[in-house]
């Protein structure tokens, strides 16, 4: 009987935990658990040829009791990356069920705040229904735990802020070098690529059961970066915006206050209404995008990258027949426009607990769903034509960040530099896309009722 060094079953033991086959988080590239690669200890010396000033990455022969591997130079190591783009992800992921989620829109939309809203919301409410997240040590992740206390400080005093930023130092992009040969070749010894290729970076956030910690999932959110720029700009044809493609749902931020003729209706107080008016982003239209130029950009952008089920790419005439949701931010502002019964629903928590997996009242989210598309109906008709004509699983859902009116206060209105208090904001629904798209991927954890 042939004897197995003890480093045979190290490596036995981390293949045995991990699935089958791997997603790649970053080019979405498949390949087989034992392909993955290890990312060699950060004080080596050997560089990696595809991803410029990080250490190599390598496929180990030996490993520590703990089934950690050891690089040539007998260091440990930790972390893994993919054999395709070389590009490093929590070892953990290797063993979950991922899900993920691609969020686009236009500028000043609210995309970077609702992600705020969102893992914030996650930290703060999962536990109430027996779930609890932990975060990867990706550098977005600690990005959006800084904008947290921003926007939601522990001591909610002094002034609130306009805008939320990713800091100059973040790394929200790769640019790594990956050989031009077919995408399920991971040839070690393949030269790298002549031309870089950006591949967005994702947070990874992990979800569990507090009684049940082996049904765990992954979720992958991609703020869609490229998407901040003008809209209709061209982007270097060595550019993957990988997110747009590889999401399991959708998230496309629509902002009501950006169009007029939401904002002009008669149901609107005068309060609203100066919500609008005096916002800075309305006097600069520099800086606003069409919403059907964005949408219209990003669906031909899903086209030419997007794979169905057997491999072949979406037709002109085929429909995107994954779950997209259309979030209607700052509905705060504008959600008098909604039928009185709608806006109670708003106050109410969808989530009902049915034993050890929880699940979503889809009656509620129709019917908000369906009452704000008779608003765009009557308000953007070309809009609603453009999100059909594209899709064909479509849910609208409201939300807002701080939950009040964020306009300025009266005695302040000519006073282009004040900012509004952070004490009283409440988030609305911020959880809700999420947990919804969680249910239509069929998760261990919440289901559709």
């Amino acid at each position: 009987m042939k004897k197995h060094p003890p480093t045979y079953f190290k490596k036995l033991q981390f293949m045995l935990t991990a699935r089958t086959y791997i997603k790649c988080p970053h080019c979405a590239a498949q390949f087989r658990a034992e392909d993955t690669l290890w990312v060699a200890n950060r004080n080596s010396e050997c560089r990696d040829a595809r991803v410029p000033n990080e250490p190599i990455r390598f496929s180990p022969r030996h490993f520590t009791p703990d089934a950690h591997a050891l690089d040539a130079e007998n260091r440990e190591c930790e972390a893994v990356a993919c054999p395709h783009c070389h590009l490093q992800f929590d070892q953990e992921y290797l063993e979950t069920q991922p899900f993920m989620l691609t969020l686009a829109g236009g500028r000043r939309t609210g995309k970077t705040f609702f992600l705020t809203a969102m893992v914030w919301w996650m930290k703060r409410s999962l536990q109430n229904y027996g779930l609890e997240l932990h975060e990867s040590c990706s550098e977005l992740c600690t990005e959006w735990a800084r904008m947290i206390e921003l926007l939601f400080p522990t001591r909610a005093t002094g002034p609130a802020i306009k805008k939320l930023e990713y800091s100059c130092d973040a790394t929200i992009a790769k640019s790594v070098f990956i050989p031009d040969s077919k995408m399920d070749t991971y040839d070690q010894n393949a030269p790298p690529g002549d031309h870089p290729v950006v591949l967005w970076t994702p947070a990874l956030y992990f979800i569990n059961r507090t009684d049940d910690i082996s049904r765990k999932y992954a979720i992958c959110l991609y703020d869609q970066y490229e998407l901040d720029l003008p809209a209709g700009t061209e982007f270097p044809p060595r550019t993957i915006s990988g997110s747009i493609s590889l999401g399991d749902a959708l998230f496309f931020f629509y902002d009501p206050v950006q169009n007029f003729h939401f904002m002009q209706s008669p149901l609107l107080t005068a309060r609203q209404a100066d919500a609008f008016n005096t916002q800075d982003d309305m006097n600069d239209t520099t800086i606003l995008d069409d919403p059907i130029t964005v949408f219209n950009d990003m669906a031909k952008r899903i086209r030419a990258e997007y794979r169905n089920e057997t491999g072949q790419r979406l037709s002109a005439m085929e429909k995107y027949d994954r779950p997209l949701v259309i979030v209607v931010t700052k509905c705060d502002v504008w959600k008098s426009l909604l039928p009185d019964t709608i806006q109670a629903h708003l106050n109410d928590d969808p989530v009902l607990s049915t034993g050890k997996k929880l699940s979503l009242d889809s009656r509620i989210l129709q019917d908000v769903s369906d009452a704000i598309l008779a608003l765009f109906a009557e308000y953007a008709p070309e809009f609603l034509n453009v999100v059909s004509a594209f899709a064909t699983d479509v849910l609208f859902l409201p939300v807002s960040v701080t939950g009040v009116n964020c306009s300025v206060p009266d005695s302040d209105l000519g006073d282009e530099n004040a900012n509004l208090s952070r004490a009283g904001a409440s988030p609305v629904w911020v959880g809700v896309p999420l947990l919804y798209a969680m249910a239509r991927h069929e998760s261990p954890i919440i289901t559709m009722r």
